[in-house]
């Protein structure tokens, strides 16, 4: 009796793993549609080669998968073949990463892209005539010069009459790896431009080698993103060492001369800082005036200041005076340098695929932190520049963003 209880578990069991219907695949895909295609916004807004590469040929796979089961035909409640089953356990698969993050599908490029090519490979039909399973598309910004490369994955793909039209040029398969990798070399100059605010695509065109006849072309529309060319502004802050003069002015003194008889009295003075020399003061010798201040005709006067006596805390100056008295007066202003810090910021704007210098002050004392703005309005702060020599190294990879994305579906 045990025997036959057990299997007639394992009996009950296996039915309701086959017993999945063409309905539930149906809800399944359109569930992993509406997930990736929510989150294609966030993926334009991504620089990371390999979150852009896993996002992109999520949309191509449910793209593909949607339109080859509008064929199964209107019958929900029929039971699904084992491919059909399979094709469901992938979409299965991938949404259960994708309520995570997109983090849980990439670990590394090759594991994010091993589960979409082989998910690919089982849809319907795939295995018999040229399909794509996987595309590897460069970053594209706003306007660019130069040549990019584009790898297709995929089944049944030799044949040279391949071709792609990428910014409405034709371009014939450059290389044939295999019969599962071939590449296209697509020649770009600053008059194609591509907006990032558009749904950007170009038209693969795949031909199918027939024994008799034409062969038989089939097309697909993948997408590719686009950046600005202006990636992000980027701004230091530092702290920099500068002084200031402080001022104190009118400073004043005098020297006195007094003789009682027809013999010459001179009286010499050293005049010094008023404030604290200690504390930095020191005389503005430029602006040191000596004057007679009382006494009479000649045998009455005054000298300097002496050049030759001046020092940045002292300078020397006399009275004279013959049979009377007299009174030299000097005014002086002082002055010390104060150290002062503050912060300051400079900016630059790194554009795509370029490096980029900001130049720092001589007077810099050390870096407090970087900010970059990306082109979406994002702000990613404290990011981790290249420092030598009072220069900042930026390009667009230091500029990826670190973080993961999370999905929901609708």
């Amino acid at each position: 009796m045990k025997t036959k209880i057990t299997l007639i578990l394992i009996l009950i069991c296996a039915y309701s793993l086959n017993a999945q219907t063409v309905g539930t695949l149906i809800v399944g895909a359109k569930t992993l549609d509406n997930t990736v295609n929510g989150a294609i916004e966030k993926a334009d807004n991504v620089l990371s080669d390999q979150q852009r590469t896993v996002y992109i040929n999520l949309l191509n796979y449910t793209s593909y998968l949607n339109g080859v089961i509008k064929s199964l035909g209107d019958d929900l409640d029929r039971n699904l073949t084992q491919k059909e089953l399979a094709i469901l356990n992938d979409v299965n698969t991938i949404n259960e990463k994708l309520e995570g993050s997109i983090g849980d599908l990439i670990n590394g490029l090759e594991d994010g892209t091993t589960i979409i090519e082989n998910a690919s490979t089982r849809i319907i039909g795939s295995d018999k005539y040229p399909s794509p399973t996987f595309f590897k598309i460069p970053m594209l910004t706003a306007s660019q010069n130069k040549n990019i490369v584009i790898d297709v994955k995929g089944v049944r793909l030799n044949n040279s009459q391949n071709y792609i039209v990428f910014a409405g040029k034709k371009i014939p398969v450059t290389s044939i790896s295999s019969d599962k990798l071939i590449s296209f070399t697509v020649p770009l100059t600053e008059d194609d431009l591509f907006s990032p605010d558009s749904t950007n695509i170009f038209k693969l065109f795949l031909f199918e080698k027939r024994f008799i006849g034409k062969d038989k072309v089939h097309k697909y529309s993948p997408r590719f993103i686009v950046v600005p060319k202006n990636l992000a502004t980027v701004k230091a802050f530092y702290k920099v060492h500068y002084e200031v003069k402080e001022e104190s002015n009118g400073q004043t003194d005098i020297v006195h001369a007094t003789s009682g008889s027809n013999k010459t009295k001179d009286v010499v003075k050293q005049f010094n800082v008023h404030n604290s020399s200690a504390e930095g003061w020191k005389i503005d010798k430029t602006s040191i005036k000596c004057w007679k201040e009382s006494g009479s005709g000649d045998k009455h006067g005054y000298a300097g200041p002496y050049q030759n006596s001046m020092t940045d805390v002292s300078f020397v100056a006399k009275a004279f005076a013959k049979d009377g008295k007299a009174t030299c007066r000097c005014n002086w202003n002082e002055y010390r340098m104060v150290s002062k810090y503050s912060i300051e910021t400079s900016e630059v704007k790194i554009h795509f695929n370029q490096q980029e210098v900001i130049s720092l002050p001589d007077n810099m004392v050390s870096l407090v932190r970087t900010e970059a703005q990306y082109y979406d309005g994002s702000i990613f702060k404290s990011a981790s520049p290249y420092f030598k020599n009072n220069h900042i190294e930026f390009n667009f990879r230091q500029l990826e963003k670190l973080f993961e994305v999370k999905f929901t579906a609708n």
